[in-house]
């Protein structure tokens, strides 16, 4: 648009790191789901199920849901004062309205925290059934 019509197009920068952050931050929950995270797989991929469910456990508790849990903590106040204040982009000419994009951030990781709940339910069911599997 600059160089053909010399018209530039100054909400493009802003509504490409809007839409680009809410991709990015609704893929959280779906990387989980499909075990995308990066992970140092060294020794985890020589530990028996059990053994693995067990680690997922243990670090979900001290290390996942803590940190989320402060983060979503966080997140509503700053959420509710955009909402009060019509928050807008101050870096840029137009002013877009930012509270909708840092809304989206609020949901994504309320769905990242309820997919770790789903997925820590899949590892005490992993132990609880490699339990009964060994006793019968």
């Amino acid at each position: 648009m600059r160089y053909l019509f010399n018209r530039p197009s100054i909400w493009v920068f802003d509504l490409s790191y809007m839409l680009g952050g809410t991709f990015f931050v609704l893929g959280m929950g779906y990387a989980l789901l499909t075990k995308t995270h990066v992970r140092v797989d060294v020794f985890y991929v020589n530990l028996s199920e059990k053994s693995k469910a067990l680690l997922d456990i243990l670090l979900s508790v001290v290390f996942f849901f803590p940190a989320f849990g402060l983060l979503l903590y966080k997140l509503v106040p700053w959420v509710i004062r955009s909402w009060e204040r019509e928050e807008r982009a101050t870096g840029s000419f137009w002013l877009p309205p930012i509270y909708p994009f840092k809304s989206i951030i609020l949901i994504a990781v309320a769905l990242l925290v309820l997919q770790g709940v789903s997925e820590i339910c899949k590892d005490i069911n992993k132990l609880i059934s490699k339990k009964n599997e060994a006793n019968q």
